[in-house]
């Protein structure tokens, strides 16, 4: 019976298709993982470099990723053709649900390639990594007021008069860096439109970062097309980088 069950399996991954991608860390940088899909068998893997590949026939799967700083993430994808289908992961969070099985099954394949895979722990008390990111922000807000507010002290003791030559010469220094980034200012006009300099801005609004199904409620006024081409023209003027996250795209400025 065990016979029959993995010829047909073999049978199935003959006309199967390619799932293949990489997996990048929250700096978007390739990263180590330890990589899994619910197949029939499942499939798991070690990404040395980030990158992976998976034969599957058709179906609705789920990949799951973990990476050595035991951070993870899961997407859903439907393969109903023959062929290649590109998915890249990106690992940002730590609260994941994973079926006890799939855990056991992880945790061994990551204690022999020397993998931190996610624990009980890990799953249950996702608050954890939560208070710590709220703890780092609010030292980094002291830690700006108190620049602050020292530039501020600085600004209300006057300033003694410099010597006339000095005078001049930082007079002419300043007009030097004045035409430089006046001339860097025009030249980036010229190089983008102004529906590209709207794309740009609104992902600059967005700490630098956003997925292309946002920018798209964002520009309500545009078409889906228009929004897709504007994209693509700052891509390959360098302006933004482009990377695969499911079905999407995540923008970000360069």
């Amino acid at each position: 019976m065990r016979q029959i069950f993995y010829l047909i399996a073999f049978a199935c991954l003959a006309t199967a298709a390619t799932i293949t991608g990489t997996a990048f860390d929250s700096k978007l940088e390739p990263t180590t993982a330890l990589i899994h899909v619910n197949t029939t068998p499942s499939q798991t893997i070690v990404a040395k470099n980030g990158s992976y590949s998976f034969e599957a026939p058709a179906g609705f799967y789920r990949i799951i990723a973990f990476s050595p700083e035991n951070y993870s993430t899961q997407v859903q994808i439907e393969v109903n053709t023959q062929g290649t289908y590109k998915v890249d992961l990106i690992l940002f969070t730590k609260d994941i649900d994973i079926g006890s099985s799939e855990l056991n099954e992880l945790n061994q394949l990551a204690t022999e390639n020397e993998i931190e895979a996610p624990s009980a722990s890990d799953r249950e008390f996702p608050l954890i990594p939560l208070l710590a990111a709220i703890a780092i922000c609010a030292a980094a807000g002291v830690y700006l007021y108190t620049r602050w507010k020292g530039k501020e002290k600085q600004a209300q003791i006057p300033a003694l008069p410099p010597a006339e030559t000095n005078h001049a010469k930082h007079a002419e220094e300043n007009r030097g860096e004045h035409e430089i980034i006046a001339t860097q200012v025009v030249q980036t006009s010229q190089s983008l439109t102004k529906d590209q300099e709207r794309v740009l801005h609104e992902i600059q609004k967005s700490n630098g970062r956003i997925t292309q199904k946002e920018l798209r409620k964002v520009l309500a006024d545009w078409s889906e097309a228009k929004v897709s081409m504007e994209v693509t023209e700052l891509e390959e003027k360098g302006a933004i980088t482009k990377l695969k996250k499911g079905r999407g795209n995540v923008l970000r400025t360069r």
